[in-house]
């Protein structure tokens, strides 16, 4: 059993996570011994941290299997790829005390590491979605990609295409990296609506996500010339790095992919966050007259996908509505009438009986019940079988609601006994015949004509009678059916005082 408190090995590597992140943001701000001291911090520890996460996705991709597999060995590939770039990097500063040349050998392996991380994604398996689902995933990833491009046209590609003095071959290598970085963080906010939040899913779309904000971050503040700042996104890289590490060792198969992971609000409001972000920025940039074209461009493409994924949210709002609306009304119907012959059941019987009562002791209205009890209906059932005995009952049910009004409540208070409550001035012997003959006519049951009969006991409560409760009442019509039957059966019977009272049919 885990004690609470307890040092496990996820949160030893956190705590020493957070102590190196923490010192190299201190060497990285403070920097003690000049520029040499923030050059060997950051390249040694962006260059470690990234080796590190290559053996961990390879481990895992040896330890998994399937299609997981194929995913962790891309991302091997793609953080190898990276971890030769920061090698090398690392290497013509701190050995060899030079300046990186762009475009050159670094850029090749750190823009290879873009296509197989993406690889890397797509190959790992999701969860399955609904049509519904999927299309709104679409537009979020859509509405995402949109807002990234926005922000990067106004703080990376904009001042990088005005540029001067690059070659077209440098600038093309210049304006890859933000287009890749738009494309990773697009197509993690698309991966983190397939996949849980927990363990490695989560931690693998954080450390990709952080990457590819720092590794934006870093071309702006360098396009913007503070390459002092620039920097700081060491950090950036180190902790993208940890965490891909993370995520290789804590990640394990989903065991059910088929069922959906709870979807918060605070997730279906996570891709309005760039969104809302780029609509800041170009309105910074319209309101001080430095947009451009792209910009603006980026900017309606945004309000846009913003309009169509709002208007796609409150259909398939309305979509779940509709949904919950119709299973409500079939559990009220579950609930409140019964299952073979659709009449109201029990339930609904007392409650509407208990209503008539109120009324009646308040404005006077008169009452009347109608029990009504098959004859012989056991010797249906032993001679046909239940199943005929069912569609005797259903036939039954049709042939008492025909003559009633639509004010009139029908039910079937159990197996072969059936009740009719009407409220106001009614003849209910009238009523009460016609219930006869209509069950007398011949009911033919898979090729057989069966003979069907009841008997009928009436229970009245009049304007000038005393209020009595409604289980009193259907007490009343209780006795009068039993009457009925000893009179003969096929007969009706009206409750009168010198009636024997019998135990009352409980409600």
């Amino acid at each position: 059993m885990r004690i609470t408190g307890e040092v496990t090995p996820a949160r030893l590597r956190a705590a020493l996570g957070l102590v190196l992140v923490a010192g190299m943001t201190l060497v990285l701000s403070m920097k003690p011994g000049g520029d040499r001291t923030v050059t060997y911090v950051g390249d040694l520890s962006t260059a470690a941290a990234a080796i590190a996460a290559t053996v961990a996705a390879g481990w895992r991709g040896y330890r998994t299997s399937a299609r997981l597999r194929r995913s962790w060995l891309a991302l091997t590939a793609a953080l190898g790829s990276a971890s030769i770039g920061e090698v090398i990097w690392t290497w013509t500063e701190v050995v060899g005390h030079r300046t990186v040349p762009s475009p050159g050998l670094t850029d090749v392996f750190y823009l290879a590491f873009y296509p197989l991380a993406l690889v890397a994604l797509a190959l790992r398996p999701g969860r399955r979605t609904a049509r519904g689902e999927r299309l709104r995933n679409t537009l979020e990833a859509l509405l995402v990609t949109a807002s990234f491009v926005a922000i990067s046209a106004v703080s990376v590609l904009g001042p990088l295409t005005r540029r001067s003095g690059s070659t077209d071959g440098a600038l093309a290598v210049v304006l890859a990296y933000p287009i890749g970085d738009v494309l990773l963080l697009s197509t993690v906010a698309f991966f983190l609506s397939g996949h849980s939040w927990r363990r490695g899913p989560g931690l693998l779309a954080a450390g990709l996500g952080i990457m590819g904000l720092a590794d934006s971050l870093f071309t702006a503040l360098a396009t913007a010339s503070f390459s002092a700042l620039a920097s700081l996104t060491d950090v950036g890289y180190v902790v993208a790095y940890l965490l891909l590490a993370e995520a290789a060792l804590r990640d394990v198969p989903t065991a059910n992919l088929t069922k959906p992971a709870p979807r918060t609000r605070l997730v279906s409001n996570v891709p309005l966050v760039p969104a809302l972000c780029a609509l800041g920025v170009g309105s910074w940039q319209l309101l001080t007259g430095t947009h451009d074209l792209t910009a603006g461009i980026a900017v309606t493409v945004v309000m846009a996908m913003l309009l169509i994924r709002q208007l796609a949210s409150h259909r398939e709002n309305s979509r779940l509505l509709s949904a919950v609306l119709a299973q409500h009304d079939q559990l009220q119907q579950q609930a409140y009438h019964d299952g073979l012959t659709g009449l109201a059941n029990r339930v609904l019987f007392a409650d509407r009986l208990h209503h008539a009562v109120e009324v009646h002791r308040r404005d006077l209205t008169p009452i009347t019940i109608l029990l009504i009890d098959l004859d012989d209906f056991k010797q249906i059932n032993d001679t046909l079988g239940h199943s005929a005995g069912d569609d005797v009952l259903v036939t039954v049910a049709e042939r008492l609601r025909a003559p009633t009004r639509r004010a009139d409540t029908v039910a079937r208070l159990g197996g072969d006994e059936f009740a009719i409550l009407i409220e106001g001035d009614h003849d209910p012997r009238i009523l009460a015949e016609r219930l006869l003959a209509t069950l007398r006519e011949p009911t033919i049951i898979r090729g057989r004509t069966i003979n069907v009969s009841a008997s009928v006991g009436i229970a009245t409560l009049g304007p000038d009678e005393r209020p009595i409760g409604g289980d009193e009442l259907l007490i009343r019509a209780d006795v009068a059916m039993y009457e009925a039957k000893r009179a003969g059966k096929s007969t009706t019977m009206t409750y009168s005082t010198p009636m024997t009272l019998r135990q009352p049919v409980q409600l």
